[in-house]
């Protein structure tokens, strides 16, 4: 076990830092110029970044099993960051991903996720970011921008299905908002902004560090100097660091999950004792016939019934095409807000109905 001194600058972590804003305003091209940096570009936004004169490696990543190989790959290599750009369309490719590859309880047979799927999606997302953030590399995680009310006002957020949103800002040292300050006498002072003030109520932004300012310029010298201090970003730092030391890389401990168990295959986790006790299907407020006729097939709880395919529960005596309709949109919502964070399963059903 190694201990280390909080003083120590070679200890000193990366950088793992959101950035979002509107489309255009310069997110990749910020991204761009981190220190040593290789993009996982989602949606081809790096395109024209070469014709601009920006020199820098790019993973185009076409479908899910592109995003697998990239981190395999930059977990073993010498780059200092890491981009995803961005990190919606990714979550897209996983959705496909699952549901071209992923059948039974993940998949309905329209091609929505089950309750499990998106339980599935969130957990594959959640810990592929955490292989990326465990690198000990710097990590730019750059987003689109959703806009949500909150009473009287609109609230400026990272733009990610299901509320991994909020999982993703607690996972990161600083979340900044990309927008550009506009100066309507003299449009050639406009100037592109970070905003990383965590008092704002107008945006979600983030600054564990403690060290940035409300408005930033999207430098990396200055931002790196100022978390870190110039110390640790200075070549002579570097050159001091031993050669051993930053060839080692740390490998995962047995019972800790690793990038392999993202891309195994979905397996039902064996019954526990500690597993919560299954919602029964009375919650869905279905009329009496109709939970009869489950009841009868051996369905008695809301996860018996999200095994059984559309055309399994269709075809049971009492089981009408409108109950069947009822079902799915009752567990499509269920499922949604399950994968926003809900935990209580009977609490959530009791609200739908």
């Amino acid at each position: 076990m190694e201990i280390v001194n909080t003083s120590d600058q070679k200890q000193q972590p990366p950088i793992q830092m959101v950035v979002y804003g509107e489309g255009g305003v310069g997110k990749t091209t910020f991204a761009a110029k981190a220190p040593n940096v290789v993009i996982a570009d989602c949606e081809t936004g790096t395109k024209y970044l070469g014709s601009r004169g920006i020199d820098v490696d790019v993973a185009p990543i076409k479908e899910w099993m592109d995003f697998v190989e990239f981190i395999r790959v930059v977990r073993k290599s010498d780059y200092e960051t890491v981009v995803i750009d961005p990190i919606g369309e990714l979550m897209d490719k996983l959705q496909n991903h699952m549901l071209d590859n992923k059948g039974g309880k993940l998949v309905q047979s329209d091609g929505s996720p089950t309750m499990a799927g998106w339980g599935w999606l969130k957990r594959t997302m959640r810990q592929s970011l955490k292989t990326l953030r465990d690198t000990r590399k710097n990590v730019v995680i750059v987003a689109h921008v959703d806009e949500k009310e909150d009473e009287d006002r609109m609230i400026k957020r990272p733009l990610l299905q299901t509320k991994l949103s909020e999982e993703l800002i607690n996972m990161v040292d600083v979340v900044a908002f990309m927008t550009v300050i506009e100066d309507k006498d003299n449009p050639e002072k406009s100037k592109r902004v970070l905003i990383c003030d965590p008092e704002s109520d107008k945006y979600v932004v983030k600054d564990r560090t403690g060290t940035l300012d409300r408005y930033e310029k999207p430098d990396w010298d200055s931002l790196l100097v100022k978390i870190n201090g110039s110390d640790f970003w200075s070549e002579e730092a570097k050159d001091e660091t031993p050669e051993e030391e930053s060839e080692t890389k740390p490998e995962p401990k047995p019972d800790e999950e690793s990038m392999d168990d993202v891309v195994d295959e979905f397996e039902e986790e064996s019954d526990s004792k500690n597993e919560p006790e299954q919602p029964d299907i009375s919650l869905l407020g279905l009329n009496a016939g109709a939970e009869k006729a489950l009841r009868e097939a051996g369905i008695k709880t809301v996860t018996d019934l999200t095994s059984k395919t559309e055309k399994e529960v269709s075809e049971l005596k009492g089981i009408g095409e409108a109950t069947v309709k009822e079902i799915k949109e009752i567990l499509s919502e269920v499922g949604k807000g399950l994968a926003e964070g809900e935990s209580d399963l009977s609490e959530r059903l009791k609200n739908q109905n």
